[in-house]
């Protein structure tokens, strides 16, 4: 690919090989003499879906799903969706005026 590219830059080829080792040894060097960037993992974000349930863990009473939108930050339709999910893997259940995590 690299003879190539030379090639249609209009060195000859008797330079080539020449000219590919130069470029192949530059970039090597520069490889070698770039500073390493140490970076942290960012931290695992909660999901909406934790976040519902680690709400409904604090309340002492019952929530709303209006309640728990608003605190979530979804919107009622998703989170009556998540809530449905979440009832269905065991974590919360319906109580008589909202919702309670198991």
């Amino acid at each position: 690919m690299l003879g190539k590219i030379l090639e249609w830059l209009g060195f000859k080829k008797e330079r080539k090989p020449e000219m590919v080792r130069k470029i192949k040894a530059r970039e090597i060097h520069e490889e070698i003499s770039k500073p390493r960037r140490v970076t942290k993992k960012p931290k695992a974000k909660k999901t909406k879906k934790e976040m519902v349930v680690s709400y409904l863990k604090r309340r002492k009473n019952p929530a709303k799903v209006e309640d728990i939108a608003k605190r979530v930050g979804a919107t009622v339709q998703t989170t009556r969706r998540y809530l449905y999910y979440l009832a269905r893997e065991g974590k919360v259940e319906k109580k008589d005026k909202g919702w309670v995590a198991k």
